[in-house]
Protein backbone atom coordinates (compact mmCIF):
# COMPACT_ATOMS: atom_id res chain seq x y z
CA UNK A 1 0.00 0.00 0.00
CA UNK A 2 1.11 3.56 -1.39
CA UNK A 3 1.63 6.26 1.84
CA UNK A 4 -0.65 8.86 1.47
CA UNK A 5 1.86 12.49 1.83
CA UNK A 6 0.19 15.46 3.13
CA UNK A 7 0.21 17.37 -0.01
CA UNK A 8 -2.18 14.55 -1.37
CA UNK A 9 -4.49 15.20 0.87
CA UNK A 10 -7.94 16.97 -0.40
CA UNK A 11 -9.03 20.25 0.14
CA UNK A 12 -11.57 19.66 2.43
CA UNK A 13 -9.19 17.25 4.68
CA UNK A 14 -7.04 20.18 4.82
CA UNK A 15 -9.49 22.79 5.42
CA UNK A 16 -10.48 20.52 8.27
CA UNK A 17 -7.23 20.34 9.84
CA UNK A 18 -6.56 23.90 9.86
CA UNK A 19 -9.86 24.85 11.47
CA UNK A 20 -7.84 23.49 14.52
CA UNK A 21 -5.23 25.89 13.89
CA UNK A 22 -4.88 29.91 13.95
CA UNK A 23 -4.20 31.72 10.32
CA UNK A 24 -1.06 32.72 12.09
CA UNK A 25 -0.06 29.36 12.64
CA UNK A 26 -1.54 28.01 9.46
CA UNK A 27 0.81 30.12 7.66
CA UNK A 28 4.19 29.57 9.81
CA UNK A 29 3.70 25.60 8.77
CA UNK A 30 2.48 25.85 5.11
CA UNK A 31 3.09 28.46 3.70
CA UNK A 32 6.74 26.99 2.86
CA UNK A 33 5.63 24.08 1.36
CA UNK A 34 6.11 24.33 -2.34
CA UNK A 35 2.80 23.82 -3.89
CA UNK A 36 0.66 25.76 -6.09
CA UNK A 37 -2.60 24.35 -4.67
CA UNK A 38 -1.86 24.84 -0.75
CA UNK A 39 -0.61 28.74 -1.97
CA UNK A 40 -4.13 29.32 -3.03
CA UNK A 41 -5.75 27.92 -0.15
CA UNK A 42 -3.65 30.32 1.92
CA UNK A 43 -4.77 33.27 0.03
CA UNK A 44 -8.44 32.28 0.27
CA UNK A 45 -8.47 30.74 4.00
CA UNK A 46 -5.82 32.81 6.05
CA UNK A 47 -4.22 35.58 4.30
CA UNK A 48 -7.65 37.65 4.88
CA UNK A 49 -8.30 37.75 8.26
CA UNK A 50 -4.72 38.03 10.69
CA UNK A 51 -5.60 37.10 14.00
CA UNK A 52 -2.06 37.35 16.95
CA UNK A 53 -5.08 37.05 20.24
CA UNK A 54 -3.57 33.50 21.02
CA UNK A 55 0.08 33.25 18.63
CA UNK A 56 2.88 32.08 20.22
CA UNK A 57 5.97 35.07 20.17
CA UNK A 58 8.53 32.87 17.88
CA UNK A 59 5.22 32.32 15.50
CA UNK A 60 4.30 36.36 16.11
CA UNK A 61 7.71 37.00 15.08
CA UNK A 62 8.01 35.17 12.16
CA UNK A 63 4.44 36.36 10.65
CA UNK A 64 6.08 39.85 11.22
CA UNK A 65 9.63 39.18 9.61
CA UNK A 66 10.08 36.11 6.78
CA UNK A 67 6.44 35.59 6.31
CA UNK A 68 5.17 39.16 5.86
CA UNK A 69 5.17 39.45 2.53
CA UNK A 70 3.62 36.26 1.32
CA UNK A 71 0.28 37.64 3.32
CA UNK A 72 -0.09 41.53 3.62
CA UNK A 73 -1.16 42.18 0.74
CA UNK A 74 -4.60 40.57 0.85
CA UNK A 75 -5.17 41.50 4.65
CA UNK A 76 -8.23 42.77 5.45
CA UNK A 77 -9.02 42.01 9.00
CA UNK A 78 -6.15 43.27 11.21
CA UNK A 79 -6.53 42.05 14.89
CA UNK A 80 -3.39 42.83 17.73
CA UNK A 81 -3.21 42.47 20.95
CA UNK A 82 -2.59 39.40 23.06
CA UNK A 83 -4.49 37.94 25.78
CA UNK A 84 -1.21 37.34 28.45
CA UNK A 85 0.52 40.07 27.09
CA UNK A 86 0.59 44.15 27.05
CA UNK A 87 3.44 43.89 24.49
CA UNK A 88 2.59 42.76 21.28
CA UNK A 89 1.63 45.80 19.71
CA UNK A 90 4.43 47.97 20.82
CA UNK A 91 6.18 45.09 18.89
CA UNK A 92 4.29 44.55 15.92
CA UNK A 93 4.84 48.87 15.38
CA UNK A 94 8.75 47.11 15.64
CA UNK A 95 9.03 45.09 13.41
CA UNK A 96 6.67 46.43 10.51
CA UNK A 97 6.09 50.07 11.14
CA UNK A 98 9.60 51.48 12.22
CA UNK A 99 9.39 53.01 8.16
CA UNK A 100 6.03 52.73 6.72
CA UNK A 101 2.43 53.24 7.77
CA UNK A 102 0.01 50.49 8.47
CA UNK A 103 -1.61 52.06 5.42
CA UNK A 104 1.77 50.99 3.36
CA UNK A 105 1.67 47.79 4.70
CA UNK A 106 -1.76 46.49 4.16
CA UNK A 107 -2.99 48.50 1.26
CA UNK A 108 -6.52 46.34 1.44
CA UNK A 109 -7.01 46.63 5.38
CA UNK A 110 -10.86 47.74 6.42
CA UNK A 111 -11.07 46.56 9.70
CA UNK A 112 -8.27 47.09 12.71
CA UNK A 113 -8.75 45.15 16.08
CA UNK A 114 -6.21 46.53 18.83
CA UNK A 115 -6.77 45.09 22.62
CA UNK A 116 -5.35 44.95 25.44
CA UNK A 117 -3.13 48.28 25.99
CA UNK A 118 -1.95 48.94 29.31
CA UNK A 119 -2.63 51.95 31.06
CA UNK A 120 1.31 53.23 30.69
CA UNK A 121 1.11 52.20 26.98
CA UNK A 122 -1.42 54.36 25.55
CA UNK A 123 1.30 56.18 23.18
CA UNK A 124 1.30 52.27 21.25
CA UNK A 125 -1.98 52.93 19.60
CA UNK A 126 -0.84 56.19 18.16
CA UNK A 127 0.91 54.41 15.12
CA UNK A 128 -2.68 52.92 14.10
CA UNK A 129 -4.94 55.44 14.23
CA UNK A 130 -4.21 57.40 11.26
CA UNK A 131 -5.29 54.45 9.45
CA UNK A 132 -8.85 55.55 10.29
CA UNK A 133 -10.26 57.50 7.41
CA UNK A 134 -9.89 54.29 5.22
CA UNK A 135 -11.68 51.65 7.96
CA UNK A 136 -14.82 50.79 7.97
CA UNK A 137 -14.71 49.31 11.50
CA UNK A 138 -12.64 50.04 14.56
CA UNK A 139 -12.51 48.32 17.79
CA UNK A 140 -9.98 49.31 20.71
CA UNK A 141 -10.32 46.62 23.24
CA UNK A 142 -9.40 47.35 26.80
CA UNK A 143 -7.47 50.40 25.98
CA UNK A 144 -6.63 53.64 28.02
CA UNK A 145 -9.70 55.68 26.50
CA UNK A 146 -9.19 58.66 28.64
CA UNK A 147 -5.13 59.17 28.25
CA UNK A 148 -6.30 59.06 24.31
CA UNK A 149 -8.91 61.09 24.16
CA UNK A 150 -7.92 64.41 22.11
CA UNK A 151 -5.83 62.07 19.86
CA UNK A 152 -8.54 59.99 19.48
CA UNK A 153 -11.09 62.42 18.61
CA UNK A 154 -8.63 64.57 16.63
CA UNK A 155 -8.27 61.45 14.02
CA UNK A 156 -11.96 60.53 14.03
CA UNK A 157 -13.74 64.10 14.14
CA UNK A 158 -10.87 65.90 11.74
CA UNK A 159 -11.64 66.35 7.99
CA UNK A 160 -13.96 63.76 8.94
CA UNK A 161 -15.94 64.70 5.63
CA UNK A 162 -13.47 62.35 3.81
CA UNK A 163 -13.69 59.40 6.11
CA UNK A 164 -15.40 56.09 5.42
CA UNK A 165 -15.45 54.85 9.15
CA UNK A 166 -19.34 53.37 9.68
CA UNK A 167 -18.94 50.88 13.32
CA UNK A 168 -16.88 51.73 16.00
CA UNK A 169 -16.39 50.04 18.99
CA UNK A 170 -14.43 51.40 22.29
CA UNK A 171 -14.24 49.80 25.76
CA UNK A 172 -11.56 51.21 28.79
CA UNK A 173 -9.20 48.94 30.74
CA UNK A 174 -11.45 50.15 33.66
CA UNK A 175 -15.20 50.36 33.16
CA UNK A 176 -14.81 53.35 35.87
CA UNK A 177 -13.45 55.99 33.23
CA UNK A 178 -13.64 56.37 29.31
CA UNK A 179 -13.42 58.67 26.75
CA UNK A 180 -13.17 62.22 27.61
CA UNK A 181 -13.95 65.61 26.03
CA UNK A 182 -14.18 68.92 27.30
CA UNK A 183 -14.10 72.73 26.28
CA UNK A 184 -12.82 73.75 24.18
CA UNK A 185 -13.15 71.62 21.12
CA UNK A 186 -10.83 71.68 17.98
CA UNK A 187 -11.88 74.06 15.31
CA UNK A 188 -10.85 70.97 13.31
CA UNK A 189 -13.83 68.67 14.36
CA UNK A 190 -15.97 68.09 11.65
CA UNK A 191 -19.74 65.73 12.24
CA UNK A 192 -18.75 62.55 10.43
CA UNK A 193 -21.67 61.12 8.63
CA UNK A 194 -20.56 57.86 7.83
CA UNK A 195 -20.26 56.23 11.26
CA UNK A 196 -23.94 54.73 11.66
CA UNK A 197 -23.04 52.19 14.98
CA UNK A 198 -21.24 53.59 18.25
CA UNK A 199 -20.10 51.05 21.37
CA UNK A 200 -17.97 53.34 23.75
CA UNK A 201 -17.16 54.04 27.57
CA UNK A 202 -17.05 57.26 28.32
CA UNK A 203 -16.33 59.49 31.18
CA UNK A 204 -19.40 61.44 31.92
CA UNK A 205 -22.20 63.01 30.13
CA UNK A 206 -20.73 65.92 29.03
CA UNK A 207 -18.44 63.49 26.85
CA UNK A 208 -21.36 62.14 25.38
CA UNK A 209 -23.10 65.43 24.50
CA UNK A 210 -19.72 66.60 22.79
CA UNK A 211 -19.38 63.61 21.07
CA UNK A 212 -23.05 63.14 19.58
CA UNK A 213 -22.64 66.50 18.32
CA UNK A 214 -20.36 65.34 15.60
CA UNK A 215 -22.58 62.23 15.01
CA UNK A 216 -25.48 63.01 12.89
CA UNK A 217 -26.05 59.51 11.34
CA UNK A 218 -25.69 57.32 14.34
CA UNK A 219 -28.69 54.48 14.52
CA UNK A 220 -27.15 52.59 17.10
CA UNK A 221 -25.27 53.86 20.37
CA UNK A 222 -24.42 51.37 23.01
CA UNK A 223 -22.69 53.60 26.12
CA UNK A 224 -21.48 53.05 29.33
CA UNK A 225 -21.22 56.02 31.70
CA UNK A 226 -18.41 56.02 34.09
CA UNK A 227 -19.14 58.09 36.32
CA UNK A 228 -22.22 58.25 38.39
CA UNK A 229 -24.47 60.33 36.95
CA UNK A 230 -25.55 63.90 39.19
CA UNK A 231 -28.25 65.57 39.90
CA UNK A 232 -26.54 68.63 38.15
CA UNK A 233 -25.89 66.21 34.92
CA UNK A 234 -29.37 64.99 34.37
CA UNK A 235 -30.31 67.95 32.29
CA UNK A 236 -27.39 67.05 29.65
CA UNK A 237 -29.22 63.84 28.88
CA UNK A 238 -31.84 64.86 27.11
CA UNK A 239 -29.94 67.44 24.81
CA UNK A 240 -27.25 64.88 24.25
CA UNK A 241 -29.17 63.01 22.16
CA UNK A 242 -30.62 65.90 19.56
CA UNK A 243 -28.04 66.03 16.74
CA UNK A 244 -28.73 62.45 16.17
CA UNK A 245 -31.98 62.04 14.75
CA UNK A 246 -31.79 58.81 13.00
CA UNK A 247 -30.75 56.64 16.39
CA UNK A 248 -33.14 53.63 16.05
CA UNK A 249 -31.05 51.58 19.09
CA UNK A 250 -30.01 52.81 22.16
CA UNK A 251 -28.62 51.10 25.11
CA UNK A 252 -27.09 53.19 28.14
CA UNK A 253 -25.31 52.02 31.38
Amino acid sequence: MTPTRFTDLPNELVLIIWMHLTHPETIRSFSLIKSQRYNQLLQSYCYKTIDFYTTTLSTFQLCCTRFLDQFRFNVQILKLGHRDSFSQIRLFSHYCLSSSSLRDIFLRVHTVVLRNVHDSDANDVSPYLSTIPYLDQLTLHKCPLDKISLLLCEHIFSNSAQHRLKSCTMSHCDTKDGLFLSEPLLSSYQPHHFLTYLKIHVRNLATLKYLLMFLPNLTTLDVEVGTRVIKEAQELFPTSFNPCCNLTKLVMK
